[in-house]
């Protein structure tokens, strides 16, 4: 039986020994403006990847480049604001093949829509891997310390 107010130490073990704080500051302008130029250099890669999947299905489509950046971010946008649908699935595909079927016919949008959400599940499947199994370890376990009958979290 647990003693009112009485938590398990290996519960609070990291509350009790770090002070947990927030610190709120301002972003820089320049921070500001290099993290948009981030986000701008990677939405141009991932058009410019969608568009090696656009040609993979249509060899001879003729669509503009910053069509094919736009499509993508336009569909990711509508898909991130689309709260019913976790994780944008069927709505960011459903707007990309809209978008790219002014171009291309629309089964074939509909195709190049699908595959590029694959291609890019697995590309988060590869980077989660590589970051999951390239970190340290970190054991954890717990030591009975005799005195209250809860053990003491600690680590390596």
């Amino acid at each position: 039986m647990v003693a009112k107010n009485k938590t398990p130490s290996c519960l609070v073990h990291g509350i009790r020994e770090s002070k947990l704080s927030v610190k709120v500051s301002s972003l820089s302008w320049a921070w500001a403006a290099a993290l948009q130029l981030f986000y701008i250099g990677l939405a141009g890669l991932g058009g410019l990847a969608l568009l090696c999947v656009i040609t993979a299905f249509n060899g001879d489509a003729e669509i503009p480049v910053l069509a094919v950046i736009g499509a993508n971010s336009v569909a990711w946008l509508i898909g991130l604001l689309a709260l019913f649908a976790p994780g944008g699935i069927v709505v960011r595909e459903g707007v990309l093949a809209a978008v790219l079927a002014v171009w291309i016919p629309l089964d074939v949008a509909i195709s190049v829509a699908i595959v590029w959400r694959i291609v890019q599940i697995v590309g988060e499947l590869v980077l989660l891997s590589f970051f999951t199994l390239s970190r340290p370890r970190r054991t954890l376990w717990l030591v009975d310390d005799g005195r209250d009958g809860y053990g003491q979290a600690q680590g390596t």
